[in-house]
């Protein structure tokens, strides 16, 4: 015989271990679904390296990124490293900017410190690709992703011009 617990007793006391361990659960609630979706952009016939894609899907209010390879090939993300994008209809943009100059001036600290240009505004980024193909509702980039695991490549072709 037990000592001094009935099944009954057992069964209240489970419900608010079941009810605590249900919300333990690492995924957040409010994650969509992702699939997986790559592909590879293509500037004037020859592949892009190192540009941002960026699939922006208004009905949603999200997005999903990926950047290019040497190749011009990316794999989509939307909350975690490759881990896919969403399903639907979404406008595309593609930018890619000059890399950034690097302030080569002695730090705080150092001999030849000035803090009065220590906050001077940085030259701004260059893009080295034409402007419309940053803006979402410019570029007349549009892809359709379908809630399956088998998405084909997306083939996003750019021009100079």
């Amino acid at each position: 015989m037990m000592s001094g617990i009935s099944n009954r007793s057992m069964g209240f006391m489970l419900i608010p271990c079941l009810l605590v361990c249900a919300g333990c659960s690492n995924e957040p609630t409010d994650r969509l679904p992702t699939y997986p979706v790559t592909g590879v952009v293509s500037l004037d016939g020859k592949p892009l390296a190192k540009a941002n894609v960026t699939l922006m899907y208004s009905e949603l209010n999200r997005s999903s990124f990926g950047q290019t390879n040497e190749a011009g090939e990316f794999k989509l993300a939307t909350y975690e490293d490759a881990d896919g994008a969403l399903a639907g209809q979404a406008s595309i943009s593609v930018s890619k900017w000059e890399a950034a100059e690097l302030d080569k001036g002695p730090i705080a600290g150092e001999p030849g410190y000035d803090p009065a240009k220590a906050y001077k505004p940085q030259k701004p980024h260059k893009s080295l690709l034409p402007e419309k193909y940053s803006d979402f509702q410019k570029s007349g980039l549009i892809a359709k992703i379908e809630a399956s695991k088998t998405n084909p490549p997306l083939k996003i072709e750019l021009s100079s011009r």
